[in-house]
């Protein structure tokens, strides 16, 4: 029986190894972790196709610096501090053209939403709902938006997003807690 390696030993293996260990470790992590990676920047973007574009650049740039990897954290923590902060860099590239919005609160939301089996009048009522809940998402405060992200979708804890952010622990709870609550009291009218 295998012994599943963990990301971290995959790491390790894509900086040090030979050509062909390397290769293979980083295509073991890219299939491990691509996936998780693509939701998350497909939420922060609102737009699949930009995500898909991002996650590449992401995963190459991880290929590029994997010389500087230590296991200090879990590989997803790494992983997600560089996105995070490429994300970052491209929305602020763009800012002109894009507007991060969370898919995942409008999900979330959907889920108390109306039965799309019901009547016809319920369904226009239920997509009128998910417009305005988009465009109270998307007024939510950028650093509220990440940290609320990177706790719902990303899984993390508050330590590793304080690290990702470059911000206190307290300063995560806050956001976090703050984001919650404007999105609960935007979205009150909604059981």
């Amino acid at each position: 029986m295998e012994v599943e390696v963990t990301s971290e030993e995959l790491m390790l293996q894509a900086k040090n190894g030979d050509i062909h260990i390397r290769a293979q470790a980083f295509s073991r992590l890219v299939k491990r972790h691509g996936d998780h990676l693509l939701r998350y920047l497909s939420r922060k973007c609102g737009d699949k196709t930009s995500a898909q574009d991002l996650s590449q650049e992401i995963w190459l740039k991880l290929f590029d610096t994997r010389a500087r990897y230590n296991v200090n954290a879990k590989f997803t923590h790494y992983l997600f501090k560089i996105a995070h902060n490429h994300f970052i860099d491209h929305y602020r590239r763009n800012k002109n053209k894009i507007r991060p919005i969370s898919m995942e609160v409008v999900a979330l939301a959907e889920l108390s939403m109306v039965n799309d089996t019901e009547l016809p009048d319920r369904q226009v009522e239920g997509q009128q709902t998910r417009q305005e809940i988009l465009q109270y998402v998307s007024k939510l405060p950028d650093e509220q938006g990440a940290v609320f992200l990177l706790k719902e979708h990303g899984g993390l804890n508050i330590e590793e997003i304080a690290d990702i952010t470059d911000t206190s622990k307290e300063t995560v709870k806050s956001r976090y807690r703050y984001a919650k609550e404007k999105l609960q009291s935007s979205m009150s009218g909604y059981e």
